[in-house]
């Protein structure tokens, strides 16, 4: 390019900003702004073509300017989320989540406008934003935590009434984390956040159902951590973390109750790919309700009993909440806790005393209420098949009858050589007797108790228990190959099991861990606990909900 026509492209550029600066929007306008000020240019190096080109560049660096302009300077805030936080009006919210750019789950959307309605809920939405360049300019569509996104972000206007992208507080101790913007891809959504909200629990908006349940002092509530779920359709970067994504990508909410006590109780509303979906004893659809019972078969995965420990308001509250849904099953984990020679305990001779003097005294009394605990549940729950899942506590018994010294043990001596007799004669005759199962039918008969005349199904370790489509025979405390059981470790089944076992009740994938209904000091559980009174739902179409007590109450 020569001087001369460097100078005049210098010229032009000029005299678009200068138009630009001062309203003018149209090329035609300020071309002809620009040819009446230079006749006489010899303009044969710079065609009308050209010429738009240089208006289309400087009205770009000039949009882009004034939008670095716009920045501030500097900031700060001074007061912490605590603070600042809202607390909003009302006893029961829908929460959930959004995706940029994506269409709603119609269906599901209506659903949640039929719970809403029939239950008097607000409805709370927060939106994230992915693959934020991978679609065209909307024009100044509102955007992810600002009042105007000059990058085109879209949401569905449907759920701009809905909108809630900052922080606020549902209850004393719960917060809605709306200001949150996670990636869906992200694997463990709630990594992190720990402490993200304080001693306050969480609710974090994200594509994926997670649960956490964290630690507190021991004689205080354990805090949970949840996500959403979405009410946008799977809409991902077809790549490895959006691949895995998509697999794992929920239709869901929460709802969140609130009582006149101030107690808050959260539950999954986890939808199909119709949207439909179940909130206890009851289906939701796109302008229906429908009794849950319409569609099969509710299961109760109850939290570990530990019947020698058993908190009897918590089991009380669980037992009513069955009822309330006309469980068809219900699975028992860590029928007994073993106090009276558990492995925790069996070589504290202080402990031994307390148990001889005001506890469980023998290993047989701890059967028979194993056998009376069962006979009431039936009794409670008629209508009920139970389902007795092989258990760590449960082996416990196992292991004290091959321990030698249970045979110089005054209390429960007799009741050791009986049950190996049994174990042994059955061993001798080439029978492989399930001693448990003995020691329960045995418990019954000496006590007149009709075990035989409820649906109790002993299963046995590795027995599965496939119940619309979820895995329900595993207590938990086996992982793969020999290893600890962990949730984690239970992934990599690829099948959707119910564990319980850790008292600490979770959602990561597809694996869902019950707590306990058992006294929430057990003696051997010193320093912060995370565990809670809590049992899962599992609903006709094999989607799941935590029910987490407070006491005897369940909901409001």
């Amino acid at each position: 390019m020569s001087n001369e026509a460097f100078k005049h492209k210098a010229m032009i550029e000029d005299s678009y900003t200068e138009a630009l600066k001062s309203g003018v929007t149209s090329f035609k306008q300020a071309d002809a702004d620009l040819l009446s000020v230079t006749q006489g240019w010899d303009f044969t190096s710079s065609t009308v073509k050209e010429r738009r080109r240089l208006w289309k560049g400087c009205k770009k660096r000039l949009k882009d300017k004034q939008k670095e302009d716009n920045r501030p300077l500097a900031g700060g805030e001074l007061l912490s989320p605590d603070d600042t936080r809202e607390r909003l009006t009302g006893k029961r919210f829908i929460v959930t989540s959004a995706q940029n750019n994506t269409y709603l789950h119609d269906d599901f959307w209506d659903a949640l406008h039929v719970y809403a309605a029939k239950h008097d809920a607000q409805i709370l939405v927060s939106r994230f934003t992915y693959n934020k360049n991978g679609w065209r300019s909307n024009g100044g569509t509102e955007g992810v935590n600002a009042e105007e996104d000059t990058d085109g972000i879209w949401f569905d206007p449907r759920i701009k009434p809905y909108v809630m992208d900052r922080q606020v507080k549902l209850a004393d101790d719960l917060v809605f984390c709306g200001e949150l913007d996670i990636l869906p891809t992200a694997a463990q959504p709630l990594s992190g956040l720990n402490n993200y909200t304080g001693p306050n629990s969480g609710i974090v908006p994200h594509a994926k159902v997670h649960m956490q349940s964290q630690a507190t002092m021991l004689k205080r509530p354990a805090k949970f951590m949840y996500t959403t779920g979405t009410v946008t359709m799977r809409n991902y970067l077809d790549r490895k973390a959006g691949q895995i994504a998509t697999f794992h990508h929920t239709f869901a909410a929460l709802v969140v109750e609130i009582d006149d006590d101030g107690d808050w109780f959260v539950r999954q509303l986890i939808a199909d790919d119709n949207g439909v979906f179940y909130d206890l004893n009851t289906a939701y659809g796109p302008s229906w309700t429908a009794p849950a019972t319409d569609f099969g078969d509710t299961i109760v995965t109850l939290g570990d009993i530990h019947i020698e420990k058993v908190d009897p308001i918590a089991v009380s509250g669980a037992i009513n909440m069955a009822k309330f849904v006309k469980a068809k099953h219900c699975t028992v984990h860590d029928l007994i806790d073993f106090t009276s020679r558990n492995h925790h305990n069996i070589r504290d001779p202080h402990f031994l005393v307390e148990q001889n003097y005001v506890g469980v005294k023998s290993v047989e009394a701890g059967m028979t209420m194993g056998a009376r605990f069962l006979i009431g549940l039936q009794d409670a729950l008629p209508d009920t098949s139970i389902h007795v899942i092989r258990s760590n506590h449960d082996q416990a018994f196992e292991r004290w009858l091959k321990d030698i010294h249970g045979f110089s043990d005054p209390i429960n001596a007799p009741y050791w050589c009986l049950a190996n007799a049994e174990l042994m004669n059955s061993k001798r005759v080439g029978n492989d007797l399930d001693v448990f199962v003995w020691a329960m039918r045995y418990a019954a008969i000496t006590n007149n108790l009709p075990l035989e005349k409820t649906t109790t199904n002993f299963l046995q370790e590795d027995d599965s228990l496939i119940i619309n489509g979820i895995e329900h025979g595993m207590h938990g405390h086996r992982g793969p190959n020999g290893a600890r059981g962990n949730p984690k470790s239970f992934r990599q089944m690829g099948d959707k099991v119910n564990t319980a076992h850790t008292h600490t009740a979770g959602i990561i994938d597809g694996v869902w861990t019950a707590g306990t209904l058992s006294q929430l000091l057990l003696g051997y559980n010193a320093g912060p606990s995370s565990w809670s009174h809590s049992s899962i739902l599992t609903y006709p179409s094999g989607k799941r909900s935590i029910i987490t007590q407070r006491g005897p109450k369940w909901k409001v």
